[in-house]
Order: structure tokens, then sequence, then C-alpha cells
């Protein structure tokens, strides 16, 4: 049987607002292709299970908000990555 490592966090906005549906990849660093995806619930927390080992990349976005990318570690069975907070996107729409 292969260990599963587990990934787990919070999303908030500026103002500590949890923000649900937050749409969370685990890539393969070598290849891009994805590991593992889930979306944060309604409290911004999420947890992504994976038998990968080494270093991968989580990604999180969510509809004007700063796509959110670390590079992580899976060598420990859990990896906590706390409270993610997410800015919003500044768009220019006059040059749009």
């Amino acid at each position: 049987m292969i260990a599963q490592k587990k990934v787990t966090g919070v999303f908030l906005d500026t103002a500590n607002n949890p923000i649900g549906q937050v749409s969370i990849q685990l890539k393969d660093t070598n290849n891009k292709n994805t590991i593992a995806f889930t979306y944060s619930n309604s409290t911004g927390a999420f947890e992504l299970e994976t038998a990968n080992t080494g270093t991968c990349l989580l990604q999180a976005q969510y509809l004007g908000l700063k796509t959110y990318t670390k590079q992580i570690d899976l060598s420990n069975a859990l990896v906590d990555l706390g409270t993610i907070i997410l800015e919003e996107s500044k768009i220019d729409l006059e040059n749009v």
C-alpha cells in the first residue's frame, strides 16, 4: 500500500473572509500534469491527497483574485499551508 500525502490550507480574502469554491490543483513540476484537484469549502478550507512524493506545484484560482502558486515538498505525510490570503486582481479596463 502506498502512503498518501495530504496537503491542507485555508483561503481568505484581504478582509479575512473565507473564500469557498477556490479551484486548487496539485501539478507535477516536470510536465505540469495535474496530480490532484479539489475546491475549497464554504469556510475556505481544502484538503488534497496524493501518492506522489518529491516536489510539486500547488496552483489556486478564483475569478477576480490573483492566482496563487507555491512549490511544495511532499516528503512529509502532512503539508499544512495554513492561511493563504488571495488578493484582488487589478484589471485595467481602460485599455481593453
